[in-house]
């Protein structure tokens, strides 16, 4: 993904470490913890190995269901259409966090965060029109949950391209 919009992309890496640590962990906090890792391309064409954003990700894991607490991170969603990608958290079930991309630390501190239930699989698309994503949630196991719908209303801060935070 191009995460700077520089025009060249960059290596995004997400790991899962299996061990038995990390499985003794599982079970006692009920968290699957992942790293996101992003790298940026040389000028020799080789990805620096050292990364330029690392970001520790945890998310709840339900024993009763046997499946995440909250919705799959969605990938290369523009949720303030400034032409960076930003990352989406479900808080663990618990809301949506957003964290912007753009900027000199891309997705370093948590920009928004909406409380609500957020179990289930999360849609992106402009339903009202505005050129702003919107969503849909919607919880494919539990027919007795709602579908939940969020306009976007365009108040989160964005970036120009020289990086430089504007309102």
């Amino acid at each position: 993904m191009d995460i700077d919009q520089d025009k060249r992309l960059e290596l995004v890496r997400l790991q899962i470490k299996f061990s038995l640590l990390e499985l003794i962990e599982l079970f006692i906090s009920k968290e699957v913890d992942a790293q996101l890792d992003i790298h940026r391309l040389n000028s020799d064409g080789h990805y620096v190995a050292k990364p330029w954003i690392k970001r520790e990700i945890s998310t709840g894991i339900s024993f009763d269901t046997f499946r995440s607490e909250g919705f799959i991170p969605p990938v290369g969603i523009d949720i303030n259409t400034d032409g960076y990608a930003d990352m989406l958290s479900s808080a663990n079930g618990k809301g949506i966090e957003v964290y912007l991309g753009g900027g000199k630390k891309p997705y370093s501190n948590r920009a928004a965060i909406q409380n609500f239930p957020t179990v289930g699989v999360i849609h992106f698309a402009d339903f009202n029109d505005d050129k702003l994503p919107d969503f849909i949630l919607f919880d494919p196991q539990n027919f007795d949950a709602p579908i939940q719908l969020g306009v976007n209303r365009g108040i989160l801060p964005v970036y120009t391209h020289q990086g430089i935070r504007k309102d």
